[in-house]
């Protein structure tokens, strides 16, 4: 079985452009499917079953905070294996592509999201 994981600064993210990715593969396919962001209590309970989240705490803009969230992804990579790691919004692109390119994935895809 393949991993997924989406990674994003915010659960907004998640909620506005990527809920409908992840029930469309979680419809399609067999594949396990991990979702990291900020912590957010109701977050959980609006994915599809059987989609895992991992709460790491990110906030927008530098700070650092970013410290602890790169070495937190640093230990969930490393645990989980993920086949594909989907990252988007600027923070959370910058740490999960960092633990990417320490072979800790070995594909990586960084989306855009633009409103026209």
């Amino acid at each position: 079985m393949k991993k997924i994981c989406f990674v994003t600064t915010v659960p907004l993210t998640i909620r506005a452009f990527v809920l409908p990715t992840i029930r469309y593969i979680r419809e399609h396919t067999d594949w396990e499917i991990t979702v990291i962001c900020h912590e957010d209590p109701r977050l959980q309970d609006q994915l599809p079953e059987g989609v895992r989240y991992i709460p790491v705490s990110m906030e927008r803009g530098v700070n650092i905070g970013g410290i602890k969230a790169m070495l937190r992804m640093i230990d969930i990579f490393r645990k989980e294996k993920f086949d594909l790691v989907q990252y988007s919004t600027p923070n959370a692109s910058f740490y999960a592509s960092q633990q990417v390119f320490n072979n800790f994935a070995p594909i990586s895809q960084k989306s855009f999201f633009v409103k026209w």
